[in-house]
């Protein structure tokens, strides 16, 4: 004889669910909390400790909870702040991995951590892997939000400023000639930022000049003329932004 579950007892089934659910959840955000509260007191191994349970708590609701990654995350930037690299690198990783599985390639969160790996990197001078990783970065956030949206305009100034260290100055300028043209969208002309990225693009033009590439260094000082709504050569040295270039 086969048996039913009634109708009230389903209902029941449910409310519990839910109710523990909701407890899980309040657990997690509680320790992770108390996490932050510690570290910003300097309290590394309690806090440690705190990240800790919270990642137990997210992973009972599954190794693929966004949660799991938010307090991969935490415990990562902890490390970091000890400088224990290779643990938090082996975290970022796995937050990464989890990102893309839980909230898929597009995530505004998996560009949040793959810029955090970017940072682990670069204090640790593997530069050979921090460029790779803001590349992907930009491709995330254009996927994201767009290609013009402001949330690009850092990435791709530190992506130029690491291409440029690289000798790759072509590329360097092309990546700050994009980030120059989202910064004036959002920004306004005569923004800091703004002036401050044509310095820059400036830079790269006599830095190519040095080296005798003189059409390079001219189309760079013609686009930084047409985004800066000067004239280019040395009199669009004296345009508006010239007083910051010295």
């Amino acid at each position: 004889m086969k048996r039913f579950v009634t109708l009230p007892r389903l209902l029941m089934f449910s409310l519990v669910f839910g109710v523990t659910l909701l407890a899980q959840h309040e657990e997690w955000k509680r320790y992770r909390e108390l996490g932050d509260q510690l570290r910003d007191e300097q309290r590394y191994e309690e806090a440690g400790d705190a990240y800790v349970a919270s990642l137990k708590a997210a992973e009972r609701q599954g190794l693929e909870d966004p949660r799991v990654a938010a307090s991969l995350n935490s415990l990562a930037l902890l490390y970091y702040a000890q400088r224990k690299y290779k643990l938090a690198e082996t975290l970022y990783q796995r937050s990464i991995r989890v990102i893309e599985q839980s909230m898929g390639p597009e995530s505004a969160q998996l560009a949040i951590a793959l810029e955090n790996l970017a940072e682990l990197y670069r204090v640790q001078q593997k530069f050979e892997q921090v460029g790779p990783v803001y590349e992907e970065v930009v491709d995330v956030l254009a996927r994201a939000h767009g290609e013009d949206h402001d949330s690009r305009r850092d990435p791709l100034t530190k992506l130029g400023q690491i291409y440029y260290h690289h000798g790759e100055f072509g590329k360097a300028a092309e990546a700050l000639w994009v980030a120059l043209d989202i910064a004036k969208k959002h920004l306004g002309e005569q923004d800091l930022e703004v002036a401050g990225l044509i310095v820059v693009l400036r830079t790269y033009a006599r830095v190519l000049e040095g080296m005798g590439r003189e059409d390079e260094a001219a189309h760079m000082l013609q686009r930084v003329g047409d985004l800066a709504g000067t004239p280019t050569g040395a009199a669009g040295r004296r345009g508006p932004f010239s007083r910051l270039a010295h």
